[in-house]
């Protein structure tokens, strides 16, 4: 549907994207949801959607709504420094419990980052 994209996007300078995206505005509207596998990671009972250029709100929110009478959490993850849709394994991968390898071109949101390290993850930048 053309409702589920903003045309003017692809018409915004390098800068106006980095300011849409610090405020978590991408190229897809929350006229209906949308979701891409490729945007999550599983960790146990726990599922971390970054929302992007392919995922909104009202697909994640549905996840979450589908799949916690199946005892499964969805958490919300931001990368506010993603300019291009990407798969989360090129952003956030999880190594083993306690171990994050990150980005350094696209870091977590420091929000999103802080519960992880509350619980005692790492996170090293890949090379």
């Amino acid at each position: 549907r053309d409702e589920s994209f903003d045309e003017k996007w692809w018409h915004l300078t390098k800068e106006e994207r980095y300011e849409n995206m610090h405020e978590m505005q991408f190229c897809i509207t929350e006229d209906e949801l949308l979701f891409d596998a490729a945007d999550m990671t599983k960790l146990g009972q726990d599922i971390f959607v970054q929302l992007s250029m392919t995922t909104n709100k009202a697909g994640i929110e549905w996840l979450s709504r589908e799949l916690k009478p199946q005892g499964i959490r969805v958490h919300t993850l931001r990368f506010p420094y993603d300019l291009a849709p990407s798969h989360i394994d090129c952003t956030f991968v999880p190594l083993r419990p306690g171990l994050v390898l990150t980005n350094p071109d696209r870091p977590i949101a420091k929000k999103d980052a802080e519960c992880f390290r509350k619980a005692g993850w790492r996170f090293i930048d890949a090379p």
